[in-house]
């Protein structure tokens, strides 16, 4: 499913296949992710909308801690502040939120232009 949902976005980069695409989600992502993916920091850049995640995986294979994080200053002096954090007790739940950040940024650059 993943391979094909990349070669839809795929097609689309290039122009084959127009509209929008049907996410697909592994379940309804709850409402702590919602909030959660809201409240990650933007930054803009020359070229786009940034986020920076730092993500933890556990050994026993189903916990991923994901934190937001604010950067300012310039290349090879940043500083990184951790500000938002949340625990996922399910990777599928994770991979979902991730999804959502990245359609968030994708939603927030293209308004930009």
């Amino acid at each position: 499913l993943e391979r094909a949902e990349n070669a839809v976005r795929a097609l689309e980069a290039l122009g084959v296949l127009g509209g929008t695409r049907e996410r697909h989600w592994h379940k309804e992502p709850p409402p702590s992710t919602h909030v959660f993916v809201e409240a990650v920091p933007l930054h803009p850049t020359p070229k786009g909308i940034k986020a920076v995640l730092e993500m933890t995986a556990y050994a026993e294979g189903t916990k991923i801690h994901v934190v937001a994080s604010t950067v300012e200053g310039p290349n090879h002096h940043r500083a990184i502040r951790q500000v938002v954090p949340l625990m996922f007790n399910d990777l599928d739940e994770a991979k979902d939120a991730i999804d959502l950040i990245v359609d968030h940024l994708e939603h927030v650059a293209k308004g930009r232009e």
